[in-house]
């Protein structure tokens, strides 16, 4: 059995540090990735309650507007190819715009 030198022990630990980021960002590339028209989508057999419901999931479309703020959280319109949502976030997750003039 070989045993390695002083200078190749840094290549295991690299590779270790390596996969561990590689399986952090798993989570973040499992969300399936849906158009604003599957996001409507409404479950018909279960009282039509959001087809994704409780699933984490990627969106991605235009701003078309400000942000609604209330007291604990605002409200976000987004817009693409004909089809919109509205997302919900926690108030201090939007970053409020620069006073412009």
């Amino acid at each position: 059995m070989a045993v390695p030198g002083e200078g190749n022990l840094r290549q295991p630990r690299g590779l270790a540090l390596a996969l561990l980021v590689a399986l952090a960002c798993l989570p973040v590339c499992a969300q399936p990735v849906l158009t604003l028209e599957e996001v409507g989508l409404r479950n018909s057999a279960a009282d039509f309650v959001p087809a994704h419901q409780g699933q984490k999931v990627t969106v991605s479309g235009i701003v078309n507007s400000s942000a609604f703020r209330f007291p604990t959280y605002a409200l976000l319109a987004i817009e693409q190819d004909g089809s919109g949502a509205v997302l919900q976030f926690a108030e201090r997750s939007i970053e409020r715009p620069a006073d412009v003039g």
